[in-house]
Formats: C-alpha cells, structure tokens, sequence
C-alpha cells in the first residue's frame, strides 16, 4: 500500500459521547458501522440524544477535524461531471427536453437559448407527477422569489450548481475544502476559495443567499457555521441548506442500511425536531422554515436496499424490487403531504430568511 491510501485509511478519532447541539448524552443507535461506500477503516458508532427536544444522530467516534479532509480523496466532487440537462440540449432525448421545458415554464432558466415551445409542451407531464417534480425544483423553487444577486455555495464541488445558478443569472462564488474538486471548478472559470467559511472572512452582508446541498451532515460545528452564515447575509437575504432526514421512512425501513447513515462523512445527522432545536439555539427560529422533503427518494431508497442486499451501494436490482422501492417513495410523498410535522421525506429543507 502506498502513502497515499495509507494515510486515507488511518483516521484518527476523538471521542463524542455527548450531542453536538444540546449538550445531552446519547445512546448508541448502530454500534460497530463500516464504511461500505468508499472503505475508511474502522468501526464507527452512531449516537441519538435523549432530549425529548432534540433527538440528533451524530457519530462517535468521529474523525478528529484534521484528518476530516482524508475521507474525501475518492469522494463524489472528484467526479468531473456536467449539468445532466446541459450536457444533453440538443440530442432528441424527449425526457430531458421535457425537464428542460419545465424549467424554463416555471424558473424561466434559458440555458443557450435552446429551449423551444415543444420543449415546454413536453413539460406538462411532470404536472402530474408531484413527486418527480420535486427533483426539477431544487433549488430554483427556494430561490426564485428573491432578485439575482450575488450567491455563495458552501462545498460546490467541482461547480455543477455554481453553472445552473451563473446560467439562471446569478452572481456565483464556490467555497470548497478538496483542492481536486476546486481545481476543476476553477477550470470551468469559476470564482471559487480555498478552505472552510469560518477561515476565509467574507465581508459582513456580502451575499443575497447561501447554499449548502448536502454539506451540513459533514460538518462538525453546526451552530459556529450557521452564525457565519447570518453575518455574511445580506438583509433580506436567504440561507438554503438541504441535508438527509434522519426521520424518513427509508431510515424507518433499513435501519443501519439506510443510505443517509455515510459512515464516516456524516459527522451529524438532523430531523426537523434537531433542526428547530439548533434554529433556537442560533436565534433564528422566527425567520426559519424547516421542513422534509420527498426529492431525491427514489435514489436513495435504491441504494439503502442495495446496501441491505449486496453490501455495496450499486448493483442492479430486478423490476419487483424497483416497484416496492416506488411504492415506499410515493407513501412517504403522501404521508409527508398531509402530516402536520412534515418529517417523512428523504431530505430535511431548512431555509432561514434575514
């Protein structure tokens, strides 16, 4: 073995036994995890706080802050991928063409002027399919009452957001730690630093709205990160985070499989109780929303009953299966639809206005 995969395999840890939010001692959940996805050595635990206001997932051990950028030399931003919609405008692909007339009808997102009337004839489909929908929304439906601005992505990868957002016309700036994934979003000619958000120092009120999709589970000090977030938003301003819902019924029905778990990478895990609680914590209840949502379901439900079934994440799986899968994401879809606390989907939405 080499330096190099030597060093990605030893991680040293810390111990965590108390919440990383409230403070409160939690109970071990799944004791004596592997990291199935990409191999870190070691078994991981996971804990579950036992506030009745809290109720967070977080792991213990977890990797000690400086060996945190070790989990993610073969992580996903290393993966050079385009725009799934760009990369395909112009090949007779009638679903894309469809997405992409859906966009430019609602959002009115015009990437190369190539989107034509049939293209948003297509569209109407996914008026009948609500939960498919969803998909196609993030992050425009958040953000598209707001004028455009000037938009942080806090872990932009290797830029795939930064391009949707520059092409809707925003203003776009990246922040990301992996200095593969920076190198090729700065490739793309993006303005994208080096680092962590509590090191680079942006100016107070610098941006109309911040983005972390699927960021904040890999974060070890939430409240510290949610402070900078309100100090370097404009008035007005909005903070969009999308992050795994501990509380979602694919949680419920695979258990230690479930694919949201991403032992070791997800430092800490939330629902809408843990949410609310770390909103009050940092003084922005009022102003937020917090709720699950169903985007993403289907993708995560298949790789959860790969994980079940085959130990790893990907691996084909016959039409039986994939129906059940279905019919587990439109149920969560409707029981998320019409309960009061909305915690059934797949992914939690926080979004704070300034």
């Amino acid at each position: 073995m080499n330096k190099k995969d030597q060093d990605y395999y030893d991680i040293r840890t810390e111990a965590k036994p108390c919440c990383p939010i409230c403070g409160h001692k939690g109970m071990i959940l799944y004791r004596n995890q592997h990291d199935r996805l990409f191999g870190t050595r070691g078994k991981w635990n996971l804990r579950k706080c036992l506030a009745e206001d809290c109720g967070l997932l977080w792991g213990d051990p977890m990797p000690v802050v400086s060996d945190i950028p070790k989990l993610y030399q073969k992580y996903y931003t290393h993966q050079n991928v385009h725009d799934y919609l760009l990369n395909n405008i112009g090949i007779k692909n009638i679903y894309c063409r469809a997405k992409l007339g859906y966009l430019s009808r609602k959002y009115h997102y015009e990437p190369n002027g190539s989107v034509s009337g049939f293209d948003r004839f297509l569209s109407l489909i996914f008026y009948m399919l609500p939960n498919r929908r969803a998909d196609l929304d993030h992050p425009f439906r958040w953000l598209s009452s707001l004028p455009k601005g000037d938009l942080l992505e806090v872990g932009c990868g290797a830029g795939g957001m930064l391009e949707k957002m520059q092409t809707w016309g925003w203003n776009v700036t990246g922040l990301e730690p992996d200095e593969k994934a920076l190198a090729m979003a700065r490739n793309k000619g993006f303005n994208v630093r080096c680092g962590d958000l509590l090191k680079c120092k942006f100016d107070e009120e610098s941006f109309d709205a911040i983005i972390m999709h699927h960021v904040f589970e890999h974060i070890e000090n939430p409240i510290k990160i949610l402070e900078e977030c309100r100090r370097i938003l404009r008035r007005n301003g909005l903070l969009l985070i999308t992050t795994p819902n501990s509380e979602s019924l694919g949680h419920i029905v695979f258990g230690n499989n479930w694919r949201g778990l991403e032992v070791p990478r997800h430092l800490i895990i939330y629902s809408v109780q843990s949410m609310n609680k770390l909103a009050c914590l940092v003084g922005m209840m009022g102003r937020a929303i917090i709720f699950s949502y169903g985007r993403g379901g289907i993708d995560v439900l298949r790789q959860s009953y790969c994980l079940k079934k085959y130990n790893v994440s990907s691996h084909k799986i016959g039409l039986l299966p994939k129906f059940r899968l279905e019919i587990v994401w439109s149920l969560a879809w409707i029981m998320n639809l019409f309960s009061k606390d909305r915690r059934w989907g797949e992914e939690l939405i926080f979004i704070y206005h300034k």
